[in-house]
């Protein structure tokens, strides 16, 4: 709505009505005065949009009736036949007009203060109604938040099941197959198999399928099934990971090669069966790739036939027959002997300062070491699972040289052999080295950590660094598997030698001193 200032309006009216009077004759003025006041009363009706009040018009219309126009050019031609008539002088007639219309202007004014005050009221009206409008949609929840609180609600529903300290029962289904190495095409490519011994049609609806840290969360649903005595087919990622054979289900998370336990409860947390390895699985041939199998006794055994499309196993198929020292039969086929993965040592850790932070590996033995695909994670005292800390990218096309140490630093020292930007460590971690195998080569915790070679190591002091003790006879690092025996606090010493910790000589107390004379 444009806003107009009544004043200005008036004095607009004003100064047309004074012009009009010096131009025109009376008679003329009249007539286009009637003209103009109707044309100001149709404007103020369109500016402010509310009709002008009847008794408003009869302001305007007696100035303009026909009987007074008559009237007036009657009395103006006696005037001019009696030439003893006095003529008023045109500024008596311009100050008699402007009078007039003075009044006439009042009058206006008052109706322009009336509508304006209204309008303003019902602007108002209409400001409150649209903030009324305004707090009602605020107060109305928004659908996303809605949707987000179902998706929250479902989450909470799902409950994962717990142990304790239950039996398995294993008399519906059970694990029959589990390939935790992977395959000869890829390691990663890990699957499991589940066996129906129940007889009967089983719906997997509310089962679980869960890993020691929970690093493998497998949550069935309605479509899921498994027919009387038939095979369930897991596998890890993708379908790919069997080729040629179609998976029952996907799921995401590895198993570990050591110190792992799976569980198989029901849809009331039932422990329907679990496999222990601990630290090492009872059966499975990682070199090999060979997957492990369970007889009817649930015992298991290792794979014993040739390989299909890269496959040591029988995935989704009865296992292969098992091979004893009673039995009949070809024997297993033999294995070649086991290659320990060369002992990388984990010789140095410094965790603060930030910008002194650093690992220190070394290498005892008298050959060099390809670093390609090996790795370190980390796990912090109250996680769950190990996280990334070094990982295989970093390392690739690096080796150790015989008898030398390899440096991870979080900034640029002289010698560094990775710069790792992202180097985290703080008191009470543990980390784990391991080679392209998966296979755990060192591992060190401190503090307060959840895991350790027998013992933990304390936790290094600001500027100080937990060193793997020399020994200076064998020109070697200490290495007897406990992390409390083998490391102490010393100075760093980054890509050296570590200096040994030499504690203060103690102050001497001479006996016998005489007193002061």
């Amino acid at each position: 709505m444009s806003k107009f200032s009544p004043t200005l309006i008036i004095g607009a009216i004003l100064v047309l009505f004074i012009t009009g009077s010096l131009i025109f004759s009376k008679n003329q003025w009249l007539e286009k005065t009637s003209g103009i006041l109707v044309s100001v009363r149709d404007a103020f009706q369109n500016l402010f949009g509310v009709n002008y009040p009847p008794v408003k018009e009869e302001v305007i219309v007696p100035l303009i009736k026909k009987e007074d126009l008559e009237e007036e050019i009657i009395e103006k031609e006696k005037i001019e036949e009696n030439s003893d008539f006095e003529q008023p002088s045109p500024l008596d007639e311009i100050v008699e007009k402007i009078d007039e219309i003075s009044e006439k202007v009042d009058l206006l004014t008052q109706e322009v203060e009336k509508l304006a005050g209204k309008e303003i009221k019902e602007e108002e009206n209409e400001e409150e109604t649209k903030e009324e409008k305004i707090e009602e949609i605020e107060d109305e929840p928004e659908e996303s938040e809605d949707e987000e609180s179902k998706e929250e609600i479902l989450e909470k529903e799902i409950i994962l099941c717990q142990n304790g300290q239950q039996n398995p029962i294993r008399d519906k289904v059970i694990f029959n197959e589990i390939s935790w190495m992977g395959t000869t095409i890829d390691w990663r490519n890990e699957w499991m198999e589940l066996k129906n011994i129940s007889g009967n049609d089983i719906s997997f609806k509310g089962w679980q399928i869960l890993d020691k840290e929970q690093e493998i969360k497998i949550i069935f649903e309605e479509k899921d099934n498994i027919l009387a005595n038939q095979f369930f087919l897991l596998e890890r990622t993708n379908d790919d990971s069997v080729p040629n054979i179609l998976a029952d289900k996907i799921y995401s998370g590895n198993l570990n090669d050591e110190d792992e336990i799976l569980y198989l409860f029901d849809e009331n947390c039932q422990l329907q069966d679990e496999i222990l390895a601990l630290p090492n699985w009872p059966a499975g041939n990682k070199e090999e790739r060979r997957s492990m199998e369970r007889d009817s006794d649930f015992n298991w055994y290792t794979f014993s036939g040739m390989a299909n499309n890269g496959i040591l196993g029988t995935p989704k198929a009865e296992n292969s027959p098992k091979f004893t020292s009673t039995g009949g039969g070809a024997p297993p086929p033999a294995s070649e002997p086991t290659t320990l993965p060369p002992k990388i040592l984990i010789s140095e850790i410094q965790i603060s300062p930030l910008e002194k932070r650093f690992i220190e590996l070394y290498n005892p033995s008298e050959n060099e070491v390809d670093l390609t695909g090996w790795y370190i994670q980390r796990k912090t005292p109250t996680g769950t699972s190990w996280i990334s800390l070094v990982s295989s990218t970093n390392f690739e096309g690096k080796k150790i040289m015989p008898k030398s140490h390899f440096l991870i630093s979080r900034v640029s020292i002289e010698n560094f052999d990775i710069l790792l930007e992202n180097l985290t460590l703080t008191e009470d971690n543990v980390i784990l080295f391991k080679d392209s195998d998966r296979e755990v080569v060192d591992k060190v915790g401190w503090g307060q950590a959840q895991d350790f070679e027998t013992a933990p190591a304390e936790n290094p002091l600001s500027g100080k660094s937990l060193g793997r003790k020399w020994l200076e006879e064998e020109e070697e690092y200490q290495d007897s598997d406990n992390n409390q025996e083998d490391f102490e606090i010393q100075n760093p010493t980054p890509k050296e030698k570590n200096q040994n910790f030499v504690p203060p000589p103690s102050p001497v107390v001479e006996d016998n001193i005489p007193p002061p004379s």
